[in-house]
């Protein structure tokens, strides 16, 4: 299946040639002229990435960046500029901006960043569906006994599962009492 990619630049050439060179690559290109636009298709079409100039008339690209991380913090957008604003560009990056091009780039250039990006992409989603597939597997609720010292130590080790913070060691001291508990009684 082709990644699709929304390119944004009010410069008709640019969008034209950005355009070709992707379709020639095999992405699905969805095309706009402004901010207002970019967002609009962003919402319909939910490209699997975004390339963003910066400057843009009515709302500028780090602004249109801005708004789309607020609806989709995961997605990812690549800002370009034929300026060089390095308070624009580290700002950009600050929003969660993959990359940043300066104008004119080779499109061998952007390929590979383009490219680069959707292997993240890739592995995003392998990690979600592995997250996804690992929850059921590790589902303490499928587990039936009747044994109030393995219910216990079944409530202990689904705590660990959920306990995220490594600076509060109480539901390893609380495992280890349940297990030191548990040493001398048989599981039924």
């Amino acid at each position: 299946m082709p990644r699709s990619i929304l390119v944004v630049d009010d410069e008709d050439l640019t969008l034209r040639t950005v355009s070709r060179g992707l379709r020639q690559e095999g992405f699905e290109v969805f095309t706009a002229a402004s901010g207002e636009d970019a967002l609009t298709i962003f919402a319909e079409q939910k490209p699997d990435l975004t390339l963003l100039d910066i400057v843009l008339p009515g709302i500028d690209g780090v602004e249109v960046l801005r708004r789309l991380k607020q609806s989709n913090p995961a997605a990812i957008i690549l800002m370009m500029s034929a300026y060089h604003m390095v308070d624009r560009a580290v700002e950009a990056m600050k929003l969660g901006a993959y990359d940043y091009l300066i104008k004119p780039f080779h499109l061998a250039d952007m390929i590979a960043t383009l490219n680069r990006a959707c292997e993240m992409l890739a592995l995003r989603v392998r990690v979600r569906d592995d997250v996804e597939q690992a929850r059921g597997r590790y589902d303490f609720g499928k587990v039936v006994t009747h044994n109030e010292a393995t219910s216990r130590m079944l409530e202990v080790a689904r705590k660990a599962a959920e306990y995220r913070s490594h600076d509060d060691p109480s539901p390893r001291r609380e495992w280890h009492r349940q297990e030191r508990f548990c040493q001398g009684h048989p599981l039924r």
